[in-house]
Parts: structure tokens; sequence; C-alpha cells
């Protein structure tokens, strides 16, 4: 009963590993290569936090924004978000603008790039122009300058204009980013699963060794299946360009 237990274990253990692996690699890709727009990569560009005026109907009220581009964002309510509205100091947004998902972006750079947040039937379309003079990877909300809001159907429509220099072309500094946290999360994930497929070989499997390292068996046979493919390949690729039998 017990050497089955540990086989049990032994297999749910390996399991676990493997899907920690995968789900790292998932974040990985989300993060470092779902943060582009239009082609640029954002995921060095600091959020944009300001209080705005706002005009509905012809009155006005005074709220505060956080954009954020890459990653939800608990800036100004615990509601995440990648755009969030709330009332001065009041750090909850039960009835404000809260966008659960990452902006569209359209436009070009050299000129403007225009957001586009959506919560529940609203949209807040954010222009962002470009400012030559503006500092790296800083998105900025012209001071004394008031955002209008228009019903539209059963929502609204939220429109306001920034400044960046990321806007303009080459004025974005992220390309570089992405890199590093690829090489950060490689690093990280290696290390946890060899330190974790060891340990867990060692104490539930009591091997020694290099017979600890996990998944051996597998590893050994990577250069072996690495081959078989690329023999496959070359196979498929000399055989379309030669010569069929005439019978």
């Amino acid at each position: 009963t017990q050497s089955t237990w540990g086989h049990e274990s032994c297999i749910l253990g390996e399991t676990q590993m493997l899907r920690l692996v995968c789900i790292s690699i998932t974040l990985f890709f989300t993060v470092c290569h779902g943060c582009k727009y239009v082609g640029i990569d954002w995921s060095s560009v600091a959020e944009a936090d300001f209080t705005a005026e706002q005009q509905f109907s012809g009155s006005t009220e005074e709220y505060e924004w956080a954009l954020s581009w890459c990653a939800p964002t608990t800036s100004k309510c615990s509601t995440p978000g990648y755009a969030q509205q709330t009332h001065p100091g009041s750090h909850s947004c039960p009835d404000t603008f809260v966008a659960p998902a990452p902006p569209t972006a359209t436009g070009s750079y050299g000129s403007s790039l225009t957001f586009t947040f959506t919560h529940d039937s609203s949209t807040l379309d954010a222009t962002i122009e470009c400012d030559s003079s503006g500092k790296s990877n800083v998105v900025t909300y012209p001071a004394g300058t008031p955002y209008t809001v228009t019903q539209s159907g059963s929502g609204y429509t939220y429109t306001m204009k920034l400044k960046s220099k990321c806007a303009c072309s080459g004025g974005c500094s992220g390309g570089g980013l992405g890199g590093w946290i690829f090489i950060i999360v490689l690093v990280v994930v290696v290390v946890i699963y060899i330190a974790a497929g060891c340990t867990f070989n060692i104490v539930k499997r009591d091997l020694r060794g290099c017979e600890a390292f996990p998944h051996l068996d597998f590893w050994k046979d990577v250069p072996l299946l690495v081959k078989d493919g690329v023999m496959f390949v070359v196979g498929k690729t000399c055989r379309r360009g030669g010569y069929s039998d005439v019978k």
C-alpha cells in the first residue's frame, strides 16, 4: 500500500511541476508580448495618474483617474481595471468607470494614438498626442483641461486628450524591458523546476545524484527527439524536390 501511494504521489508531483512551467510560460507571453500597441511595446510606460474636470450636460465635476497599459491597476480603488475613475479621495468606484480589459489602440506614431477602454456599454477614448519635449515613458494630462462625457444609448462616451513622448516616432523606449523580463522569468522558472523536482525525487522517491533530476528520462531523450525532428523535416523537404518513379 505504501509503495502504491508513493507512486501516485510521484505522478501528482510531476504533473504539478509541469503545470507550473506551463502557467509561467503563459504568463510571460501574456505580460511581455500582450502589451504592444500599434506595433510598439508599452511595457515600460508608467501608469497615468491625474485629476481632471468632467463636463457632462452643462455641469462640471472633478474626478480622479488612473490609466494603465499592460496590467490592471488598483491605485484608485480595489476593483482592478486598466482604467479607473473615482471621486476625489473616495478610493471607491462602485458607480464610476472601471475597464476590466486592456484597451485597443488606433492611430500612428508621430501624431497621436487613441486608446479605447470599455466598461459595460460605456467607452473611454483617450487620445495621446505626440509631445517631443515630454519625459520618456510618461503620459501626462494637461492641467486645467476638462474632458467631456456624452450619452450614447444606454452607456456613455468619455473623451479626453493626453500627451506623451511615447506617441512620437521612436519616442517610446519600452522595447528592451520585455527581453529582461523574459530572462528573469526563464531563470526563475528553471530554478523552481529543478529545485522542486530534485527535492521531490530525493524526499519521496529516495533518488540520489543525477537520478534525482526531474524528468531525467525525458531530458535524456531530447537530443534524439530533436535529431529525429530535423531528419523528418529534411527528408520531407528533399523528397519534394526529388523525382518520382516512372511506371
